[in-house]
């Protein structure tokens, strides 16, 4: 076990899902000339396929939490790297190459507290938009966004918010951070959490009462305009 700061933080939350989790862990060890990195496993095993000579720091085993977002809580209490990267079982690292790209983008642009990129969902590709039109939604694929430790604090993922804990995490980081950085490449390949968007709209015009403390009629009017997008891109697939 390396004494070495990490530079990354992979945090994953365990399931029954025992393949998932191997997958993640493989892109894990396809990776060449990455900085040194920790992956932490929340209730669950490293897959003893993991390469035994990767740069990694740590690879742990935490304590089994309730919940997906009690998993990462405990997660982000236990990491040691500067950047931490919040990622499922079954999601993947982009290429061999990700790590390595992602540390040089770090060091040329400083050190944002909040560096994002593209990912795709289910294959699709899903471009990192501008995080100024938070208010509108998730405008990032969370998969791909890295957080700087520090940045993070004491900010924790609340549990109650089942639709909506990623979205209402990076409002509150975004309203701590001041340097954000958008890196043009997919960098994390993800299955979709299975959520109606009908329920995630109502969520976050739910998230914009509460913690933006927008306007009733503008909030509802957004809210309104989303669902009409969601009716739209209904009918022009079927066709």
């Amino acid at each position: 076990m390396s004494t070495k700061e990490p530079l990354f933080s992979i945090i994953t939350v365990a399931t029954d899902d025992a393949a998932a989790l191997r997958l993640t862990g493989k892109s894990l060890g396809l990776q060449l000339d990455a900085p040194l990195f920790e992956w932490l496993v929340v209730g669950g095993e490293i897959p003893i396929d993991l390469p035994g000579d990767l740069e990694i720091g740590d690879a742990r085993i935490l304590p089994s939490e309730q919940g997906l977002y009690k998993g990462l809580n405990g997660g982000i209490e236990q990491a040691k790297g500067r950047y931490l990267w919040f990622i499922k079982p079954g999601d993947c690292i982009a290429d061999s190459y990700t790590l390595r790209v992602l540390a040089r983008e770090i060091q040329s642009n400083l050190g944002p507290e909040i560096l994002y990129g593209d990912g795709r969902k289910n294959g699709v590709l899903q471009h990192g938009r501008n995080l100024h039109r938070y208010q509108w939604g998730m405008p990032i694929p969370f998969p791909a966004m890295l957080a700087r430790r520090n940045a993070v604090g004491d900010l924790r993922f609340d549990p109650a918010l089942e639709t909506s804990a990623e979205y209402h995490f990076l409002l509150a980081l975004l309203a701590r951070s001041t340097r954000q950085h958008y890196f043009p490449r997919v960098i994390c390949d993800y299955a979709g959490d299975g959520i109606a968007p009908e329920r995630l709209n109502q969520a976050y015009h739910d998230i914009r009462r509460d913690f933006l403390q927008m306007n009733k009629w503008r909030n509802k009017a957004m809210y309104y305009l989303n669902a009409l997008q969601l009716y739209l891109r209904r009918v022009f697939k079927k066709r």
